[in-house]
């Protein structure tokens, strides 16, 4: 059933994910002057000091949107709750390799352009999700093992 616990725990990591998309990850500052880090793109006030920039962040864009995807597969997945709870695995694993991609652009952002960096509360995103993955994950195994007494019953 769609109904479940797990689903809005899945809909909440959607949530944050979609978010998270749009909120600046981080800020660089050099010499007064901010550039801001969100998973899509790079904003500057003054291009000129920031020579070595990226415009658009491939690696969040692809985990991103695979995370929301992979999210709803999920939930619409209800029938076989043995792949959903692996693809909860999975979408842990993804939103890790997103929090690291992200890391990784600002890390190499920050030390080719001499940048100093500070992180937006965005950057809490990808943790809280993997609360919430991690309770649907245990929801939907919790489940199973409801599902499989009650078949020992009958």
């Amino acid at each position: 059933m769609i109904q479940r616990i797990q689903t809005v725990y899945l809909l909440l990591v959607i949530l944050l994910f979609a978010t998270m998309a749009f909120l600046p990850f981080a800020h660089f500052e050099l010499g007064g002057e901010l550039a801001a880090f969100s998973n899509f793109v790079f904003s500057f006030e003054n291009a000129e000091l920031f020579p070595s920039r990226p415009s658009v962040a491939w690696g969040g864009v692809f985990f991103t949107l695979v995370n929301i995807v992979y999210a709803l597969r999920i939930i619409f997945d209800y029938n076989n709750r043995r792949r959903q709870a692996r693809g909860c695995t999975f979408l842990l694993l993804f939103t890790v390799l997103l929090w690291a991609t992200m890391a990784t652009y600002s890390a190499v952002f920050m030390f080719k352009s001499g940048a100093s960096l500070m992180p937006s509360y965005a950057v809490a995103m990808p943790f809280m999700a993997l609360i919430f993955i991690a309770l649907a994950k245990k929801a939907i195994l919790s489940d199973e093992r409801l599902v499989r007494s009650a078949e020992r019953l009958r």
